[in-house]
């Protein structure tokens, strides 16, 4: 009693003799024979024959291992790594990659479709579909344009706009008085949007081109019913006889010339 067999043996007829056949062995004694005492360098031409740091296990030999330009042995096992591509040492050893990503020339990269576009370290960021993010971070689609497989598609008719940025043309900005002809142009008090221009109310003109509705074109006599110069003069020239100014006698009610001077007067 007390004898007992060694790693990787069984005890037969009251030998021990070797369970696996060479070159495998039960190193962890669970009875199968998973360890191949050629290659593993834990139990190199027999079990717990461990080679040192920087050697592999060659043929049931440890051999130290010279790492070839751009590999490096990384867990001092024999093994060289490339840690231009190798997503468990990108760069350095011991950097890996995260989910969803792949290293790519050191770096750990978002894969194809994805981007790291608000830089939190996660590839959340669909590129094929972001229209703010299309192909590649901070490449946004243009007003109208969605985003389809990495391409800007679509865009605004004439006299539409997607002036809050969602990728439909909603805005009419032909009449929008919050965006006048082009998305963000307010039309100011006493205007409205005609045809993506702010034009006076009616019965008000802007006479005087400083930007304000202050002609009562019901009342005013020298701009009946209309601004009685609708184009700008040149310079050096002047304004007269504006095709919608009242006549000597005559007074301006609700934009019409009404009255006139009588015979002799003037």
């Amino acid at each position: 009693c007390g004898r007992a067999c060694g790693v990787g043996q069984n005890c037969i007829a009251g030998l021990c003799f070797d369970a696996c056949i060479a070159p495998t062995a039960d190193c962890d004694g669970n009875g199968s024979c998973e360890t191949n005492t050629l290659t593993d360098r834990n139990n190199c031409n027999g079990c717990t024959n461990e080679c040192d740091p920087g050697e592999a296990c060659l043929g049931g030999t440890c051999t130290l291992i010279t790492c070839l330009l751009g590999l490096t042995d990384c867990g001092l096992d024999g093994t060289c790594e490339n840690t231009q591509t190798d997503n468990n040492n990108c760069g350095i050893c011991g950097r890996g990659c995260g989910a969803g990503t792949t290293c790519v020339g050191g770096e750990c990269t978002c894969d194809l479709g994805t981007g790291d576009c608000d830089a939190n370290g996660s590839c959340e960021t669909n590129t094929f579909t972001d229209r703010n993010n299309c192909n590649a971070c901070t490449n946004k689609c243009g007003p109208g344009s969605n985003c389809a497989l990495g391409l800007c598609v679509g865009g605004c008719g004439l006299g539409t706009g997607d002036c809050d940025n969602d990728g439909d043309c909603e805005t009419n900005t032909n009449t929008d008085e919050d965006n006048c002809g082009v998305c963000g142009k307010i039309c100011p008090a006493g205007t409205t949007c005609v045809g993506g221009e702010c034009t006076c109310d009616l019965g008000t003109g802007d006479c005087d081109a400083n930007g304000s509705c202050e002609t009562d074109t019901f009342t005013d006599r020298n701009n009946c019913n209309a601004c009685a110069c609708t184009n700008k003069c040149g310079p050096g020239s002047n304004c007269a006889l504006g095709t919608n100014k009242c006549g000597p006698g005559q007074g301006c009610t609700l934009g019409l010339c009404i009255g006139a001077c009588g015979l002799g007067t003037g």
